[in-house]
């Protein structure tokens, strides 16, 4: 198999070759090796969850360090609450308060797919971010859930995943972490483990349900970058990953796209941070997460989406012209879509009409 990946280039495409899953998440899992997409991105699976077909097998991977019912955690296969495929699992929190902090461990082991993994361990030098989808059942706090990973060495790098607040409870989200802003000194060539660490300010008998767990690369700002992107000047200060962006003639140079100017301007979606002067890396095309900025009641897939707004973040049903689309709606993340949840999108719209 080539390292290249042919991407898809429609929908109908899309869904026969990776079986109708989301493209950032489920692509991958299908092949236990290095993928080089167009653009240079790579993407590696940490754990798809798809083989924790019960209790036992999900119990005998992320290990918890007190599983006691009371204080602890318990770990469960989950196979209704995922973001695609058949499996995830789920942590539940004890029905007293915590006493103190804790985890559940996933050992690491080398595969022969990867020529840099040595000493029965993994080399994550070529990544940038770890991802997964998120399920929480109740809002958490700032200090709620960390993230811990851990060389042979034992070394370890920590983060805290940070809040998640009621919009977003009980909706499926994907949760980004990049990995030089973990705190800890840690050889990156031989990682061992992964940690979720459920500290004491947890409540008691909340659930967190993880899917779909990968390093990449590149990063639009809520996933992996599948597509292709160029690099522009950028135009403005306080650009960051995941803006929806446009571009204006002179120069080249990219901005944050405003609302009242026609979203038709919009080319697609920011993949690193800037300011003006700065080179940046915008998605042009392919699928790409975002927020949805207004209740989608009634969106049908290939309908047209437009920003949301004048920050750039989120995105609303366009007009069904499609003359104001910057791209097209897929899918919801997973389960019915709300508002403030995320939803697949296309980016690419060349039937759009610019703006006098």
């Amino acid at each position: 198999m080539s390292d290249k990946l042919d991407l898809p280039t429609n929908e109908f495409a899309f869904k026969t070759a990776y079986g109708g899953r989301s493209l950032s998440y489920k692509m991958a899992k299908h092949y236990d090796k290095l993928i080089s997409m167009a653009d240079g991105n790579k993407i590696r699976v940490i754990d798809d969850m798809e083989s924790y077909t019960s209790d036992a097998l999900a119990q005998a991977a992320w290990v918890a360090s007190d599983a006691v019912a009371t204080t602890g955690v318990a770990v469960t296969s989950e196979s209704s609450t995922v973001a695609g495929g058949s499996y995830a699992i789920t942590l539940t929190t004890g029905t007293s308060s915590f006493t103190s902090d804790v985890s559940v461990l996933r050992t690491l082991t080398a595969s022969s797919s990867y020529l840099e993994d040595v000493e029965n361990s993994q080399d994550w030098r070529e990544y940038n971010f770890l991802g997964f989808i998120a399920y929480a059942g109740a809002a958490t706090g700032a200090a709620d859930i960390d993230l811990h990973v851990g060389d042979k060495f034992g070394n370890w790098a920590t983060v805290s995943l940070g809040v998640i607040d009621s919009n977003h409870a009980q909706d499926y989200i994907p949760v980004e972490v990049k990995l030089s802003s973990m705190s800890g000194s840690i050889d990156w060539s031989r990682m061992k483990y992964v940690k979720l660490v459920l500290t004491s300010s947890m409540g008691t008998s909340e659930t967190y349900t993880i899917d779909e767990m990968i390093l990449y690369k590149y990063s639009n700002g809520y996933g992996p970058v599948n597509g292709n992107t160029i690099k522009l000047t950028a135009g403005a200060d306080n650009l960051t990953r995941g803006m929806i962006v446009k571009v204006v003639p002179n120069g080249m140079r990219v901005f944050v796209n405003a609302s009242a100017d026609g979203d038709e301007e919009a080319i697609g979606i920011l993949c690193t941070d800037g300011d003006t002067g700065d080179d940046v890396y915008v998605q042009i095309d392919g699928y790409a997460y975002q927020p949805v900025g207004e209740d989608p009641s009634g969106w049908e897939a290939g309908d047209g989406v437009a920003c949301a707004g004048a920050s750039g973040a989120g995105i609303a049903e366009a007009a069904s012209t499609m003359a104001d689309a910057f791209g097209r709606y897929i899918a919801p993340l997973a389960g019915t879509i709300s508002q403030y949840g995320y939803a697949l999108i296309q980016i690419g719209n060349p039937g759009a009409t610019p703006s006098a």
